[in-house]
């Protein structure tokens, strides 16, 4: 059995957005496209069956996280906010961090329908079809 790497301190808001990306990782993904009928209910039971053959192990997810936490902050070096935002599957930033930690993103390997504004003071998530669905992911609120 192996043991997941140790796993630096979330620090940063970019370490704070790169975690919870590669958190999903290592996990089938939720995948919510908003639609609560019966058909919508289908194609989201056929996206979680895709997603469950999309599973990384948590030496992929580190690797992941250490690249999209780099290129993230280098964003935010230049740019007062970054955007992450998947529809039905990563975007650019994502897919830019997979292929430097050398890691597969399928198009359910994370959540859809998910946006993430990154600032240097703050991290924010959202499901765009749940009202109330954003959370602060930094800093953390005590």
């Amino acid at each position: 059995m192996t043991t997941a790497p140790e796993r630096p301190p979330v620090d940063s808001p970019a370490r704070a957005a790169a975690r919870w990306w590669a958190d999903h990782l290592t996990r089938v993904a939720a995948q919510d496209n908003g639609d609560d009928s019966a058909v919508g209910g289908m194609v989201a039971a056929m996206m979680l069956l895709a997603s469950s053959r999309a599973v990384h192990t948590p030496d992929d997810a580190a690797r992941f996280e250490d690249a999209l936490t780099d290129d993230v902050q280098a964003c935010l070096i230049t740019s007062p906010e970054v955007w992450i935002s998947t529809e039905y599957g990563p975007d650019t930033l994502l897919c830019g961090a997979a292929t430097q930690a050398r890691v597969i993103l399928e198009a359910f390997s994370v959540p859809i329908k998910t946006d993430m504004v990154i600032t240097r003071d703050a991290v924010r998530v959202r499901h765009v079809y749940r009202s109330g669905s954003e959370r602060q992911l930094w800093p953390l609120e005590t």
